[in-house]
C-alpha cells in the first residue's frame, strides 16, 4: 500500500469519528441546554456558538497550516475537541457548556480545514475526485452515523454523555494521526514558497472567477443541507404530512443512503470527464428537488423527492478536488480555509434566514422557504457554467494528442 493511499484511508477513517462525535451530540444538545433553566434563544446562542467559531477560525488556519506543519495543527485541533468535550460533559452549568462549546468549534475548525487541504495535497491529480470524494463520503457517513446513537445514550445514561463519547473518538482519532500519519506524505507535495502566510493570496483567490463560483454554490449547498434538509424538511413532514419521527428517520436515512452511494462514482467519473459539468448537474438538481417538496403530498411522493435530494448532493464530493484544481500549490491551504468558511456560513446562515421567511412556523411551512433555497440554488448552479475546468481542458488536449 503506498503511503497516498495509507494516508487517505486514515483520514478518511478520521474523517468519520469526527463527524459522528459531532453528530452524537446534536440530538441532546437543545434538551441538555435547557436543564440548566435558559431561554430558547440562548438554547440557539449555544448551537449557533459552534458554526460562528468555526467561520472564524477557517481561513487563519488554511493560511497557516503550511507554515506551522499540517500534521501539527490536525493533533492540536483534535486534542482541543477532545479537551472541549470534556468540558461540556463536565459542565456545571450553561456558561461552561458554551465555553466548551466553542472550544468544539475551533478545535473542529483546525482539523477540518487542515485535513482537506492534506487531501489536497496527498490526491494524485488523476485521481483526485475519487479520492477526495471517499474522504468527504466518510465525512458525511459519520454525520448521518450518531444521531441515533446520541439519542440513545443521552436518553439512557444522561444528558452529558454524547460529550464523553465525542471525548472517546477525539482520543482515537488522536492516535490515529499521532502514530499512523507521517508528514511527509503532503509535504513532498509543496510547491514552491508554500510556508508562507500572505494576505495577497486571498485577493488573488477572489479575483479568480472560478474559485468565486464555486464558493457561492459551496454556501447555497450548505444553506440546502442546513435550512432544507435539517431544519424546515422535518417541520413540513411533522406539520404538513403528519408523519411520525420515525417515519421521518427511514426517509432521511435513505436520503443519505444516495448521497453517500453516489460520491464515488460521481468522484471517478469528474477524474475522468472533467468537474464543471458534475458540479452544475449536482447543485442545479437539488434546487430543483428542493422546490418540489412542498408539492409533496405522501409518503412515497417526499421520499422519492428527499432521495433525489440527497443523490443530488451527493454529486458535489468532488468540489473540493476542483478548489484542488484551480488553487492548488502555495495558496492551497488559504483556499481551503475560504472554502470552508463559505460551507460553515451556509450551516449558521441557513436555518436563520429560511425559518424567518413567511410562510415558515411551526405550525405548518408554505412554499416561499423552499422556493427562494432551490432558487438560490439554481442561480449559483448557472454561475458555474462559466468556470474553468483544468481537468476537462487536460482531458480533451490528451485526446487531441492521441490522435
Amino acid at each position: 500500500m503506498n503511503r497516498e493511499v495509507r494516508c487517505t484511508l486514515i483520514l478518511s477513517v478520521v474523517a468519520y469519528f469526527v463527524m459522528l462525535g459531532v453528530s452524537l451530540v446534536s440530538p441532546i444538545l437543545p434538551l441538555y441546554a435547557l436543564s440548566f433553566d435558559v431561554s430558547l434563544f440562548m438554547v440557539g446562542a449555544l448551537i449557533s456558538g459552534f458554526g460562528i467559531a468555526r467561520l472564524i477560525m477557517d481561513v487563519p488556519t488554511g493560511m497557516m497550516v503550511d507554515r506551522f506543519g499540517m500534521k501539527r495543527f490536525m493533533i492540536y485541533g483534535i486534542a482541543i475537541v477532545f479537551f472541549a468535550s470534556l468540558v461540556c460533559g463536565f459542565a456545571v452549568d450553561y456558561w461552561m457548556l458554551l465555553v466548551g462549546r466553542i472550544l468544539e468549534g475551533v478545535g473542529s475548525a483546525m482539523y477540518s480545514t487542515t485535513s482537506f487541504t492534506c487531501m489536497g495535497r496527498i490526491a494524485p491529480e488523476r485521481k483526485r475526485g475519487k479520492y477526495m470524494s471517499f474522504y468527504l463520503g466518510m465525512f458525511i457517513l459519520g454525520s448521518v452515523s450518531g444521531p441515533a446513537i446520541g439519542g440513545y445514550v443521552g436518553e439512557t445514561i444522561g444528558l452529558s454523555a454524547p460529550f464523553f463519547f465525542y471525548a472517546g473518538c477525539a482520543a482515537f482519532c488522536y492516535f490515529l494521526i499521532q502514530f499512523g500519519v507521517n508528514e511527509r506524505a503532503f509535504r513532498d507535495k509543496m510547491v514552491g514558497e508554500g510556508s508562507k502566510v500572505s494576505i495577497g493570496q486571498i485577493k488573488d483567490l477572489f479575483k479568480n472567477y472560478t474559485f468565486v463560483a464555486i464558493c457561492i454554490a459551496i454556501f447555497a449547498i450548505f444553506v440546502g443541507r442546513m435550512g432544507i434538509t435539517s431544519t424546515l424538511v422535518p417541520l413540513y413532514a411533522y406539520s404538513n404530512l403528519g408523519m411520525t419521527a420515525a417515519t421521518l428517520g427511514i426517509v432521511l436515512t435513505l436520503s443519505a443512503f444516495a448521497n453517500f452511494v453516489i460520491m464515488m462514482p460521481a468522484g471517478s467519473l469528474t477524474d475522468k470527464y472533467g468537474r464543471r459539468t458534475f458540479m452544475f448537474a449536482s447543485v442545479f438538481l437539488a434546487g430543483l428537488s428542493i422546490i418540489l417538496i412542498p408539492f409533496t403530498q405522501d409518503f412515497l411522493s417526499f421520499a422519492g423527492i428527499l432521495i433525489m435530494l440527497g443523490f443530488s448532493f451527493g454529486l458535489s464530493g468532488p468540489i473540493i478536488a476542483w478548489v484542488t484544481d484551480i488553487a492548488g500549490g502555495n495558496q492551497l491551504g488559504t483556499a481551503m480555509g475560504i472554502f470552508r468558511t463559505m460551507s460553515d456560513a451556509g450551516f449558521v446562515v441557513g436555518p436563520v434566514v429560511l425559518t424567518l421567511l413567511p410562510g415558515s412556523s411551526a405550525g405548518s411551512v408554505g412554499l416561499v422557504p423552499f422556493l427562494v433555497a432551490g432558487g438560490f440554488l439554481i442561480l449559483s448552479s448557472a454561475l458555474l457554467l462559466k468556470g474553468r475546468d483544468p481537468r476537462r481542458s487536460e482531458r480533451v488536449k490528451s485526446k487531441g494528442e492521441s490522435v
